[in-house]
């Protein structure tokens, strides 16, 4: 049998062909396979099967007969054939079809990693990372203001038709949302991809949130977390220098409790009597 695969355009992959001696067909969804079969006799028809009731004809010249098939989702499909003498095959042949899944793309927010808090004109850098099985299209921003359920996206990277990781930087200035202190604004961000079968499916991260305060709670939150880091600085050098103290007395110590060292040679001038010369 020979197989002959022609996959969805979106993928931009390249026409596959195989040769063997089993029809099993293993594809993503949207792919048509072109089936050949050759017989020990010349034919009459040939009829396709799918999931067991018959789907058509195919076409037959000689021993050889060929057909194509959609590839819409796991299955199998079978065929009957009938020589010239109109002696049909005792049996249905059967052969599986599994079919891919065109996957929905991944999301990942790397930064911020959690909720923020910002003035009504603040801007909020954001980094991510957008996965596909095939290929990113785009990613963009989703966002909604609680106060009047205001929803809308905007543009953050685009992809390519094999551009399988796409890296996501931006900044999104708040300005231009009109936000009054206590507004909350819920954002995530969304990667498309390029399926035309059954897609575009859309990726989503986890959504995170972007309270508004007023300027000077700002200011006053900010002296409050300026004044922490002080005290936790000053407190970390008071922590070093009674470190220090103490290893510095404890070496003083330790100089007193050795004893001094003895000449050896004053030993052993002192061991004997010195005699002088006599006639």
């Amino acid at each position: 049998m020979s197989l002959r695969y022609q996959y969805p355009a979106y993928m931009a992959r390249p026409e596959e062909k195989y040769r063997g001696t089993s029809g099993s067909i293993l594809a993503p969804v949207g792919t048509r396979v072109g089936v050949g079969l050759a017989a020990n006799k010349p034919l009459s028809s040939a009829r396709l099967f799918w999931g067991g009731k018959e789907a058509g004809l195919w076409l037959v010249q000689d021993d050889h007969a060929s057909g194509e098939l959609l590839v819409k989702g796991s299955g199998r499909y079978g065929f009957r054939l009938k020589d010239t003498d109109q002696f049909a095959s005792p049996r249905l042949q059967e052969f599986p079809i599994q079919a891919i899944p065109d996957r929905t793309p991944e999301v990942q927010v790397t930064s911020p990693a959690g909720d923020r808090e910002l003035v009504a004109d603040g801007s909020l850098p954001l980094e991510g990372t957008a996965r596909d099985d095939y290929g990113v299209d785009k990613a963009r921003l989703w966002y909604r203001v609680e106060r009047g359920k205001r929803e809308a996206t905007l543009p953050l990277a685009s992809g390519g038709r094999q551009l399988r990781n796409l890296e996501i930087g931006a900044r999104w200035n708040l300005g231009s949302l009109q936000l009054k202190p206590g507004d909350m604004v819920r954002y995530r961000v969304e990667a498309l991809d390029y399926d035309t079968i059954t897609g575009p499916h859309v990726g989503k991260s986890p959504e995170y949130g972007v309270r508004i305060l007023d300027r000077g709670e700002m200011e006053r939150r900010l002296n409050e977390q300026r004044d922490q880091l002080q005290r936790q600085l000053e407190q970390l050098t008071a922590s070093r220098r009674r470190r220090g103290r103490r290893w510095s007395r404890r070496g003083r110590r330790a100089s007193r409790r050795v004893p001094p060292r003895r000449s050896s040679s004053s030993g052993l001038w002192g061991s004997r009597r010195r005699r002088w010369p006599s006639a």
